[in-house]
C-alpha cells in the first residue's frame, strides 16, 4: 500500500527509524561470528579457513545483491522487502544457532546476508520517500552511524553475553529481535507514493533502470568515489592498520585496534557531520573535493612523514576517517543526477562496487605485503617490515587519489533533483 502523505512527519521518522534500525541489526550480525571464534572452531569442529568461509558468505551474498536489492526497492517499495528480508535474516540467525556443523552453520550465515542486504538501501530508500531531498545526505550519514553503533554492538556488548550465555542462546536471542523489528516494519512503515501509477514512474523495468544508471556518468562518478574513499579507509581500519601500527610503532594489539576504531569512530562522526553541512550549504560537489583532498592528505601524513609523534598520528587517522564520512554523500549525490525513480538501484550500483572494492583493495596490499617479506616469523606467522606496508599503502593513497579526480569531475547538483528540476 502506497500513501501520499506531505513529507517530514511523524509518520516519516518513525519508517526511518525502522529502516534504519534494520540496518543496525543486520550491521550486528555482519561481525557477529568475531566475538565466537574460539566456540565455532570448538562446537563445529572447523579450522581458520573454514572459519574465515563461515564469515565470508555474508559478504558474498551482501554485495552480489545489491543491483538487484536498488532495483527491487524502486519497484516495488520499501516496506515489505525490509521486512521479508529482516525476518529472513533473523531465521538465518536461528539455523546458525541450531547448527550442528558448518554446513548448516553456512546456510545460516547465506540467510543473514541476503536478508542484510536490504537493510542499508532500504533505509535510504525511506528518508529519500519521505523527506525533503535537503535533508537526505544527513540522514544517509546518520543511518551509517547507527549502522556502526550495531558493530559495536556486536564486539564487547555481544562478548559479554556469549561468554554468560553462550552463543547459541545468544543467536537464538538475536532471531527474536529480528522477528519482532521484522514485525514492526510491516506493521507500521508505509510506502510513500512517488508518481500516478505507483513506484517507478515509466521506467520500473529492472534492466531498463539499470541500462538508465550505467549511462549516466555522473553515477560514475559517485560510485568511484565512495568506493575509493569508503574502501581505503576500510582496508586500512579493517584489516592492515592493526599489524602496521605494532610493526611500525612498537604497541601492542589493544594499543594498536583502539587507533583504529577512533579512525572508524570519525567515520561514523563524519557521515551524519558532513551530510548535514552538505544539506545546509546545498552544495554536494564542494564537500566531496575538500573532504577527499583532506583525507589524501592526513593519511598521506600519517604514513609517509617521518618523526611524527604517535599522537598527531593518531590524531592524523581520526581526521581521515572523519573525512571519509562524506562517502554517504555519494549516495545524495548520485540520486540528484538520475530520475527519483531509479534512486535505489543507482544506490545498489554505488553499495556494490564499494563492497567489491573494499575486498579487492584489501587482498591486493596482502599480495603487494608478500612480495616485499623479509622471511621474518614470530609464533609462525609472517612479520611484515615497515617498508612493505610502506609500499603497500600506496595502493591505498591511489585509491584515494582516484576518488579525489572523481570529485573533480563531479556536476554539482545544489541539493536538487536535477531530473524533476529540468521537468519544473
Amino acid at each position: 500500500m502506497t500513501v501520499p502523505q506531505a513529507k517530514g512527519g511523524t509518520l516519516a521518522w518513525v519508517a526511518w527509524s525502522l529502516g534504519a534500525a534494520a540496518y543496525c541489526y543486520g550491521f550486528f550480525l555482519r561481525v557477529s561470528p568475531s566475538v565466537m571464534v574460539a566456540d565455532l572452531m570448538r562446537d563445529l569442529a572447523v579450522g581458520a579457513a573454514q572459519l574465515g568461509h563461515l564469515s565470508a558468505i555474508y559478504y558474498y551474498a551482501y554485495g552480489g545483491l545489491q543491483l538487484a536489492v536498488g532495483a527491487l526497492l524502486d519497484r516495488f517499495g520499501a516496506r515489505w522487502p525490509l521486512a521479508l528480508t529482516c525476518a529472513l535474516a533473523a531465521v538465518g540467525a536461528a539455523i546458525f544457532a541450531a547448527a550442528a556443523d558448518i554446513h548448516v552453520a553456512y546456510l545460516g550465515r547465506l540467510l543473514i546476508g541476503v536478508g542484510a542486504a536490504f537493510s542499508f538501501l532500504g533505509a535510504l530508500k525511506l528518508a529519500a520517500d519521505w523527506f525533503a531531498p535537503r535533508r537526505f545526505a544527513m540522514l544517509a550519514g546518520c543511518t551509517l552511524f547507527l549502522g556502526l553503533i550495531g558493530g559495536v554492538g556486536g564486539q564487547a556488548p555481544l562478548a559479554a553475553l556469549v561468554e554468560t550465555q553462550g552463543w547459541r542462546a545468544t543467536m537464538v536471542v538475536t532471531a527474536v529481535v529480528g522477528i519482532a523489528l521484522a514485525v514492526a516494519i510491516a506493521a507500521i512503515v508505509r510506502d510513500r507514493m512517488l508518481a500516478p501509477g505507483g513506484h517507478g514512474g515509466g521506467r520500473s523495468g529492472v534492466i531498463v533502470s539499470l541500462r538508465f544508471v550505467f549511462a549516466t556518468p555522473q553515477s560514475w562518478v559517485a560510485t568511484v568515489y565512495c568506493a575509493a574513499v569508503g574502501g581505503s579507509m576500510l582496508a586500512f581500519a579493517g584489516l592492515w592498520g592493526v599489524p602496521y601500527l605494532m610493526t611500525a610503532y612498537g604497541l601492542d594489539r589493544p594499543a594498536a585496534a583502539a587507533t583504529t576504531t577512533a579512525m572508524l569512530i570519525g567515520w561514523g562522526l563524519g557521515a551524519p557531520l558532513f551530510g548535514w553541512i552538505s544539506d545546509r550549504l546545498r552544495r554536494r560537489r564542494t564537500p566531496l573535493v575538500v573532504c577527499s583532498a583532506l583525507a589524501l592528505a592526513s593519511l598521506g601524513a600519517a604514513l609517509y612523514v617521518p618523526g611524527l609523534p604517535l599522537w598527531l598520528v593518531q590524531a592524523l587517522l581520526f581526521v581521515e576517517g572523519l573525512a571519509s564520512g562524506t562517502m554517504t554523500l555519494s549516495f545524495a549525490y548520485a540520486r540528484e543526477h538520475n530520475p527519483p525513480e531509479l534512486g535505489s538501484t543507482v544506490s545498489g550500483l554505488i553499495n556494490m562496487v564499494s563492497i567489491v572494492g573494499v575486498a579487492v583493495l584489501q587482498q591486493g596490499i596482502g599480495v603487494v605485503l608478500d612480495l616485499y617479506w623479509a622471511g621474518e616469523m614470530l609464533a609462525g606467522a609472517r612479520i611484515y617490515p615497515s617498508s612493505a606496508y610502506a609500499v603497500a599503502f600506496l595502493l591505498v593513497m591511489a585509491w584515494l587519489l582516484a576518488g579525489l579526480i572523481a570529485a573533480l569531475f563531479g556536476r554539482e547538483t545544489y541539493c536538487r533533483n536535477l531530473h524533476t528540476a529540468v521537468a519544473a
